[in-house]
């Protein structure tokens, strides 16, 4: 199965046997480039939630730990909206959009979090990283206490751990998974290698070449709308061994390739992660889409229109994209260029971000080697 197959024929997989009014329903966030409307039920959301805190806890956590949780749109709470922070319990929410990434928030957020004394800290890779580059810039300190760095939903690659252990003082714990329930799971205790839950799903690869294999997953607890031998169209490294330390009969990964370059070039040449909000309406009609850079400041999105796209659905993604990177202080203008076809990489694989700028030139100026 394909998530194209699955967006053409929506209805097909959906269950038959379970009450509509007991779906609960969730976009993904279009890292593939195309954005899908998937079904759960509130047990199979308990038991993916149950994964979740039994993965975080190989590190500490529990439900009790204070954790700042940076939200990558803005915060609602009751009649509120656009919120920039909120105190909820034990949790620190920051809202991690465009127009609070900037300096003058982020010098807040950080006395923020200095003053909250966190345990942990969680969020995309990507918003982690721009707070890691801030503090390094800037001379900040890590903050005292932080046993974590949670970094989600996005690949990390090795550079990018290096800046945020060395920016938070902490180990950066990363986690894969999706919202199709195909494959889930995280470090262990001790190692960085990706142990895949074999209780969640059954996994299988697809040799891609030099060693890198694509993911395949079949869904064991979302009878609502099962996913059966998925192409995740994401890239691993598999490795044939068991975790020689803590000795978990797992599935082993040393590492998630991903997506390669999910950050954008500003005008003066910092980078800005490409985080959009694929669960809006102007996304609705677009079958797939993908920013595509080759100077600073200047970024393409090519659109592949779906059946019943139209001149509204253009002037709601224009909007969309003032509302998320049309800021004075971000300096990146995006223009849309719709196509018939977005070509995938050598892997296999679409990317959400066709980035041609060498990235190396622009990481805030940080001794790494990308």
């Amino acid at each position: 199965m394909t998530k194209e197959i699955v967006k053409d024929n929506l209805n097909d997989f959906i269950a038959t046997n379970i009450p509509k009014k007991e779906f609960v329903t969730v976009t993904t966030s279009g890292s593939s480039g195309i954005p899908l409307t998937i079904y759960h039920t509130k047990e199979s959301n308990e038991i993916r939630s149950a994964f979740n805190f039994h993965l975080l806890g190989r590190v500490g956590f529990t439900p009790k730990s204070r954790t700042v949780v940076f939200q990558w749109r803005d915060i609602k709470m009751g009649n509120r909206s656009r919120l920039r922070y909120v105190r909820y319990g034990n949790k620190l929410i920051l809202s991690s959009s465009h127009n609070n990434l900037q300096s003058e928030w982020m010098v807040k957020y950080y006395e923020m979090m200095r003053r909250f004394r966190p345990e942990f800290i969680s969020g995309y890779v990507t918003v982690m990283l721009s707070m890691a580059f801030f503090m390094k810039e800037q001379g900040l300190t890590p903050l005292a206490g932080i046993k974590a760095v949670f970094a989600h939903s996005e690949a990390m690659y090795p550079w990018q751990r290096k800046i945020i252990e060395e920016s938070f003082g902490a180990r950066a714990f990363p986690s894969y998974g999706m919202h199709e329930g195909v494959a889930y799971g995280g470090g262990c205790e001790h190692s960085n290698h990706y142990h895949m839950f074999p209780q969640k799903s059954i996994i299988e690869f697809i040799d891609r070449g030099r060693n890198h294999q694509e993911i395949v997953g079949t869904g064991l607890n979302n009878y609502a709308m099962p996913f059966i031998r998925y192409r995740t169209m994401d890239i691993g490294i598999k490795k044939d061994t068991l975790c020689d330390v803590c000795n978990r009969r797992y599935p082993l990964l040393e590492s998630i390739e991903g997506r390669s370059y999910d950050f954008l070039v500003n005008r003066r040449g910092k980078l800005v992660p490409a985080i959009i909000h694929v669960g809006s309406k102007s996304f609705k009609n677009v079958k797939q889409f993908q920013f595509y850079q080759e100077e600073p400041g200047i970024v393409y999105l090519k659109i592949v229109r779906g059946k019943f796209y139209s001149d509204s659905d253009t002037f709601l993604l224009e909007n969309e994209m003032k509302k998320e990177f049309y800021f004075p202080e971000l300096g990146i203008e995006i223009k849309l260029l719709f196509v018939d076809d977005i070509k995938r990489s050598s892997s296999g694989k679409t990317l959400r971000t066709d980035q041609r700028l060498q990235m190396n030139d622009y990481a805030f100026h940080v001794n790494t080697t990308l």
